[in-house]
């Protein structure tokens, strides 16, 4: 089951090609603005804020939200700190908020992508090599080992999909590289105007 294990460690890049992605990818974006800022925890408030800033998610409703960031603290991108307020009766321990911080590995991702320059479907394409590769499943054990391992990975399985094309097998990565759904460049572009790293 080691490569079960290794895709379990992992499951921070899902946020990159699940159905969602457009309001992930956004929460996430946040998330990484904010964490520079060293605003290293927001409420679900301040984080509907943000987005509906954008007229992309005008009409966003806080259900929706909730949705989403209890997806991506199960895919472990975020994670819940309780609200230190003190609770006086039940009903407030009951309702009690929590506060939303990324994860280390999930900063790892996101730097990869801003500060590295690596494309979406690069990421994907890497490491799905490396959770199907012989050597590399045991030796990716997290999201800091795989971005610096990242470009041995992409020439590596750049590499497997040319000698599988030379042997006339489809490339399994084409699904991640036409994407063009909307425009991420200008959503990124509007949310850092609007609002102005974590594992070393």
């Amino acid at each position: 089951m080691l490569q079960a294990d290794l895709l379990e460690k992992l499951t921070e890049t899902k946020y990159l090609s699940e159905t969602n992605y457009v309001s992930y990818r956004a929460i996430m974006r946040l998330f990484y603005l904010e964490h520079q800022k060293m605003h290293y925890q927001l409420d679900k408030d301040t984080v509907l804020q943000l987005l509906r800033d954008h007229p992309m998610f005008a009409e966003y409703t806080a259900a929706q939200l909730t949705v989403d960031l209890d997806q991506l603290t199960a895919w472990k991108n975020l994670t819940t700190v309780q609200d230190p307020h003190r609770h006086y009766t039940i009903a407030d321990f009951k309702n009690r908020r929590f506060q939303y911080m990324m994860s280390p590995a999930a900063v790892e991702i996101e730097r990869m992508k801003r500060l590295d320059g690596r494309a979406e479907a690069d990421i994907i394409e890497a490491l799905t090599f490396a959770t199907t590769d012989g050597f590399w499943k045991s030796n990716i054990r997290s999201t800091k080992k795989f971005r610096e391992k990242f470009e041995t990975l992409i020439v590596q399985s750049r590499a497997k999909q040319a000698r599988n094309a030379r042997q006339g097998h489809g490339n399994p990565f084409n699904q991640f590289q036409n994407r063009q759904d909307y425009d991420i460049a200008e959503l990124e572009r509007s949310l850092v105007e609007n609002i102005g790293k974590g594992e070393a």
